[in-house]
């Protein structure tokens, strides 16, 4: 199972989304990436695997994707999928309202498999609101309205870096809460 559909190598691949996350500089990025294209060249002509660095999900966990296909004989499945599925999700949205979500940092990686995307996916489909209470709101978070996701909120009160927020996470994320719920239950009275 991976969260992610990156491609193995490439400008939407594992080094150049994931590594400047963990601290990787541009150049260090590109040795990443050329080391990820390599990879891929001696699969395809090791194994006789064409494509694999294309396979949705390919550039999950560093490459881990690809090489779970190529040396294992792995399938890979959407995480998100898979345990909306094992938990009846489908079930749990019948009569169901509006639902909430969270994910730590909203932004466009969140729209490519991410749990928020799963569940927007599924809330679609059948017209139920989907309000996400996030830690961060992030470049290309606009794209989670397409997905299905009708409200997003940051908890981030007072603009603090991770590390100043992270203590008082669970505080932020209690207001913003009740700021959302009181803002739905204006509106339920007025209908």
């Amino acid at each position: 199972m991976c969260d992610v559909k990156n491609p193995l190598y490439g400008e939407n691949g594992a080094a150049y989304v994931f590594a400047p996350q963990k601290g990787a500089d541009l150049q260090m990025v590109k040795r990443l990436d050329n080391g990820l294209r390599h990879a891929s060249e001696v699969i395809e002509r090791e194994l006789n695997i064409k494509d694999i660095a294309y396979i949705e999900g390919a550039g999950a966990a560093g490459g881990m994707g690809a090489g779970c296909i190529a040396f294992l004989g792995g399938k890979l499945k959407s995480g998100i999928e898979s345990v909306l599925d094992m938990i009846e999700f489908d079930k749990l949205l019948e009569n169901t309202d509006f639902v909430l979500t969270g994910e730590g940092r909203l932004d466009s990686q969140s729209v490519q498999g991410k749990v928020i995307s799963g569940i927007a996916k599924r809330t679609k489909i059948r017209n139920i609101p989907l309000i996400a209470l996030v830690g961060g709101i992030g470049d290309g978070a606009e794209q989670a309205y397409n997905l299905g996701v009708t409200a997003m909120f940051g908890i981030d009160r007072d603009a603090s870096s991770f590390e100043q927020l992270a203590p008082k996470s669970a505080l932020y994320y209690e207001k913003t809460l009740k700021d959302v719920l009181s803002v739905m239950k204006i509106t339920w009275l007025k209908q």
